[in-house]
C-alpha cells in the first residue's frame, strides 16, 4: 500500500513564502503612500537649500516684516473658512438637501487639520463627516467635493488669466516675468469649460459613474453661482501673498504678486508632497525669481508661507474639532432650518 505520509517527501510538505514577496512587507503600498509625499518634499526642497546662500536667507528672515504677515493671514485664514462654508453649505443644500451654513463652517475648519496631511484626507474628512452626521452617502459626498475642486481649479485659472491680461496693458516691461501664470492659467481654464459643456451635454447617459450624477443635477445657475463664490474666495489668497511679499524686501508689484500666487496656490494643491513643503519653495523660486536674482529672500518667504499656512490651518482646525468629534458621538448636528 502506497503510503500519503509527506515525511517521505519533505520537499513538498509546506512551501515556504517566495522570498521575493516576503522582501516586499516594507514596501507595502500603505507605507510607500505615507512615505512618498515626504520624499517628495525632501527632494525638492533640497535644491534650493542647496543652491541659496543660507547666510543671506537669514539676513532676509531677520528683516521681515511679520506683523504685516501676521495680520493678513489672519484675515486671509478667517474670510476664507467664512466663505468656503458658504460655498458648501449651498452645494450640500442644493444637491443633497442638508447642510446647514454653521454646521459647514464648523466641519470645514475641523477638516483644515487634516489637510496638513494632504488637502484630498481633508475633503475626504469632510465627507465622512457628511456620512456620519446627515447621512449624505460617500459617493454623493464625493461628488459634492469633485464639484468643488472643480470650481476651485476654474478660479484659480481665472484670476491668474485676469492678472496676466491686466499686466500686459498696464505694464507691458514685466509681461515676460508673469508668462507661466499665462500657461498654468489658459490650462485650467480650459479644462474647467471642457468639463463645464460634457456635464450639459452629458455623452455618457446612465453609463457615467454614479458620482459624476451631481454634475448634470445642478442647473447651469447653480453651476456658475458656486463658480462666483470661489472667484470671490480666492481674491483673498491672491491679496495675501501680494502684500506679504512686499514685507520680505521683495519688489513683486501687487500685480504681478496677484497673479502669481494663483498658480503656487494651483501647484500646492496637487497631491505630491507634504503641505506643499518643496513644491512651495520650487514654484515660489520659478515663478518670482526675476524680482530676486540671488534667491533668498524668495526661499526665506516661501518657508514663512508653507509654515503661515501649516499654522493657520492647525489653529483653525484645533478651534472646532471638538465640536466636530461630539457631533460623530451623537451622529447628528443642529437640525436643518
Amino acid at each position: 500500500m502506497l503510503s500519503t505520509s509527506t515525511t517521505e517527501h519533505p520537499e513538498v510538505a509546506s512551501p515556504a513564502c517566495p522570498p521575493a514577496r516576503a522582501s516586499l512587507g516594507f514596501w507595502s503600498s500603505r507605507r510607500v503612500k505615507a512615505i512618498a509625499p515626504w520624499l517628495v518634499s525632501a527632494l525638492l526642497l533640497a535644491y534650493p537649500l542647496a543652491t541659496t546662500d543660507l547666510h543671506a536667507v537669514a539676513a532676509a528672515f531677520a528683516q521681515a516684516d511679520y506683523i504685516r504677515h501676521a495680520i493678513l493671514l489672519a484675515v486671509f485664514a478667517s474670510l476664507t473658512l467664512l466663505v468656503d462654508g458658504y460655498y458648501l453649505s449651498l452645494a450640500f443644500r442644493w444637491l443633497c438637501g442638508v447642510g446647514r451654513y454653521r454646521d459647514l463652517v464648523r466641519a470645514r475648519g475641523a477638516a483644515y487639520l487634516l489637510t496638513i496631511v494632504s488637502a484630498f484626507v481633508g475633503l475626504g474628512g469632510l465627507v465622512a463627516y457628511m456620512k456620519r452626521v446627515h447621512g449624505v452617502s460617500y459617493q454623493r459626498g464625493t461628488g459634492v467635493v469633485l464639484v468643488e475642486l472643480l470650481h476651485e481649479v476654474g478660479a484659480l485659472g481665472t484670476w491668474a488669466v485676469l492678472g496676466v491680461f491686466w499686466i500686459e496693458h498696464a505694464m507691458p516691461s514685466i509681461a515676460p516675468m508673469v508668462e507661466p501664470a499665462r500657461s498654468f492659467g489658459y490650462g485650467a481654464v480650459l479644462f474647467f469649460l471642457a468639463c463645464f459643456i460634457l456635464s450639459r451635454v452629458d455623452p455618457f447617459g446612465d453609463r457615467a459613474p454614479r458620482v459624476l450624477s451631481v454634475f448634470r443635477e445642478l442647473s447651469a445657475r447653480q453651476f456658475w453661482a458656486l463658480y462666483a463664490i470661489k472667484l470671490f474666495q480666492n481674491v483673498f489668497h491672491g491679496v495675501f501673498v501680494a502684500f506679504t511679499v512686499i514685507g520680505f524686501q521683495i519688489a513683486t508689484p501687487p500685480s504681478a504678486g496677484f497673479a502669481l500666487s494663483h498658480v503656487v496656490r494651483m501647484v500646492r494643491g496637487l497631491p505630491v508632497s507634504a503641505f506643499g513643503l518643496g513644491v512651495d519653495q520650487v514654484s515660489f523660486a520659478g515663478l518670482f525669481g526675476p524680482w530676486d536674482a540671488s534667491g533668498s529672500r524668495i526661499l526665506a518667504y516661501s518657508l514663512v508661507y508653507t509654515f503661515s499656512m501649516f499654522v493657520a490651518r492647525a489653529l483653525l482646525g484645533l478651534l472646532f474639532v471638538r465640536g466636530i468629534f461630539s457631533d460623530f458621538r451623537s451622529g447628528s448636528a443642529t437640525p436643518l432650518d
